[in-house]
């Protein structure tokens, strides 16, 4: 396969290395992240006063891998959540559950 497919790093070819970014909405937070169940390690940062939640993660060829992220919106958020995501290889559902017990 050629190296765009495979990727530059011939230590570990096939392997597909991901930067994931997920901001809370105006007033919101991003309390966890858990990978394939696991809890793991988020890095919290502040984008144009949002607060935002960045993750590397590596997937092995033929692997998959589901990340979840609990976000917190504002005390004064109403009305339906709205999601955006750039485009990927493939259309990838993002399912919005609530937990009304927080």
């Amino acid at each position: 396969m050629p190296w765009y497919v495979t990727g530059e790093n011939q230590d570990k070819p096939g392997v597909i290395r991901l930067n994931s970014l997920v901001y809370a909405p105006d007033g919101g937070r991003i309390e966890r992240a858990a990978e394939d169940g696991r809890d793991t390690g988020i890095f919290l940062q502040q984008h144009h006063g949002l607060a935002l939640a960045g993750r590397s993660m590596e997937i092995l060829p033929g692997a998959r891998s589901s990340v979840t992220y609990v976000i917190i919106t504002g005390k004064s958020e109403h009305g339906r959540i709205v999601v955006r995501t750039t485009p990927g290889p493939r259309s990838t559902p993002v399912i919005l559950t609530e937990d009304r017990n927080r």
